[in-house]
């Protein structure tokens, strides 16, 4: 049964709340006064309400895909140099915690390995999330994945998908330093590195078909993993 809190969302009329929210963050004119408020307003609404519509709504996909969107207009009007620079601050929004809810509302009936590598794919939008918080992203991902045996089924899927993503690199001529590869490979050495296997890890990539790209995944794991901590030890977000 859902949630006595539940609600059930007009999906039309959020996705034109989406629709108006990019283009207030997005377009050429100068943003001021009430409609700065009213985006703010909107954003607001968009992150109360769309986490509480149940997995039972027949639009649930869909308010999936539009709770996304909100995370990736949230991160785009906040980079520096925008005329919405802290935007997150201004709304409330911790992105973490929005990823965490991301997660619940996709996993709620069930975790598979399908959805889990969906999502794992989704995590690699270059220009849009960054490495830092990319790696804290994946570090939520992980904690779904309480089961040991899909833990290695994520593990050799990581692996397969590395070497199909380093074929169509390949075969398009595009350089291997590529974002999707790189956050596959991430989070293989994140799980390796949890099963007290990370030299296992990276051995694999350094001896096999992944070579060409292995010394750079693992320099990029360990300056974010220590990034991480650094961020954890001082209490930072």
């Amino acid at each position: 049964m859902p949630s006595t809190k539940a609600v059930i969302v007009d999906v039309k009329k959020t996705a034109k709340m989406l629709e108006r929210i990019s283009t207030n963050l997005f377009s050429y004119a100068w943003v001021t006064g009430s409609r700065r408020t009213k985006t703010k307003q909107m954003i607001r609404e968009l992150m109360k309400t769309l986490p509480l519509v149940p997995s039972q709504a027949k639009d649930y996909d869909q308010v999936i895909l539009q709770y996304k969107t909100l995370i990736v207009l949230l991160e785009l009007g906040d980079q520096d140099g925008t005329e919405w620079e802290g935007l997150e601050m201004r709304v409330s929004a911790v992105p973490q915690d929005m990823y965490r809810t991301l997660c619940t509302m996709i996993f709620q009936d069930g975790i598979t390995p399908d959805k889990l590598m969906e999502q794992l794919f989704w995590t690699s939008m270059g220009g849009v999330i960054t490495w830092g918080l990319r790696y804290d992203f994946l570090e939520i991902l992980a904690t779904w994945i309480r089961n040991g045996d899909l833990r290695m089924d994520i593990i050799e899927r990581c692996e397969t998908a590395a070497i199909e993503r380093k074929k169509e690199l390949e075969e398009t001529s595009k350089p291997l330093q590529d974002d999707r590869l790189l956050t596959i490979l991430i989070f293989y050495l994140y799980l390796m590195d949890k099963e007290e296997a990370l030299s296992a890890g990276i051995s694999w990539l350094e001896n096999g078909e992944l070579q060409p790209i292995a010394h750079q995944a693992s320099e990029l794991y360990r300056k974010l993993r220590h990034a991480a901590e650094v961020r954890k030890k001082y209490n930072y977000v």
